[in-house]
């Protein structure tokens, strides 16, 4: 599967462990579908400070195509997080040269050699959905907290799978995913952390519960879900299938320091020791 992330990074900073850790939704997922099977690529924009060499230099290091990325003068995105035992919890965002991603015709044309797309409410690509459809490729979505219909309704059209936390949802779970299908994506997921996911596709429901695992931090475990649930449906598996698949990807990222293992040293102002 070719798979295409455009959207937000960023360097996950935790003060009390003096350690940073590669991050941001869609750098995630790209990073990840990587190790797991899938061909991916990244687009999207990273300062030129010591932070964003590191994320781009792993992001190089695990195989991801970086060849459309931007280099920026400023500080990279950092997010300032408390691990409260074992939950995961953003203090603050400072987004950095982020502000200003954009996409090149070079980078729109590039885009249309993938066969599927991922990006997030985080990453300033709204613009862009009416073209990532017209040209064929199957768009992924992740919404996260974010379930304002009038947000919804501007994007929703151009998507074909969305992605939503439950914790952002009220009122009944499945009559929204319902909605939600109904104005246009194909698959519908909601992620409901220890309860568990459900996917809503060709007018039923798939649930599946999570896996229990001695919790080290929980940031970037519905990346891997989304990472691996793209990936195993590129590969052809069925839901149930992608959904085991998934469910325990999202397990195994919870057992480890950062998404995927690999962080550095900081000094006192969350940037990398050189």
């Amino acid at each position: 599967m070719k798979l295409v992330c455009v959207g937000d990074n960023v360097a996950d900073f935790y003060p009390e462990e003096g350690i940073l850790y590669p991050g941001g939704s869609t750098y995630n997922v790209a990073v990840l579908a990587r190790r797991y099977g899938a061909r991916t690529a990244y687009l999207g924009t990273f300062g030129n400070d010591i932070a964003g060499q590191y994320l781009l230099e792993v992001m190089k290091e695990e195989g991801v195509d970086c060849s459309h990325a931007s280099i920026l003068e400023g500080k990279n995105a950092i997010a300032r997080i408390a691990n409260k035992g074992g939950e995961s919890q953003v203090l603050n965002v400072d987004k950095g040269v982020y502000r200003d991603f954009s996409l090149s015709e070079e980078d729109l044309e590039f885009i249309k050699g993938f066969e599927c797309l991922h990006t997030t409410v985080y990453s300033y690509t709204e613009k862009y959905l009416p073209f990532f459809k017209e040209n064929g490729l199957a768009v992924s979505f992740d919404f996260s907290f974010m379930s304002a219909r009038e947000y919804l309704a501007g994007i929703l059209p151009y998507v074909d799978i969305a992605f939503f936390s439950a914790v952002g949802l009220e009122g009944d779970i499945k009559e929204f995913m319902k909605e939600v299908s109904n104005s246009g994506p194909e698959q519908v997921i909601v992620t409901m952390g220890k309860e568990g996911v459900l996917t809503y596709y060709g007018q039923e429901f798939y649930y599946h519960p999570a896996r229990e695992v001695e919790v080290v931090h929980t940031l970037g475990a519905g990346d891997a879900f989304i990472a691996m649930y793209l990936t195993a449906l590129g590969q052809g598996y069925s839901i149930e299938e992608i959904l085991e698949k998934a469910t325990d990807k999202a397990a195994e990222c919870c057992t480890m320091p950062g998404t995927f293992g690999r962080g550095i040293t900081t000094q006192g102002d969350g940037s990398p020791v050189p």
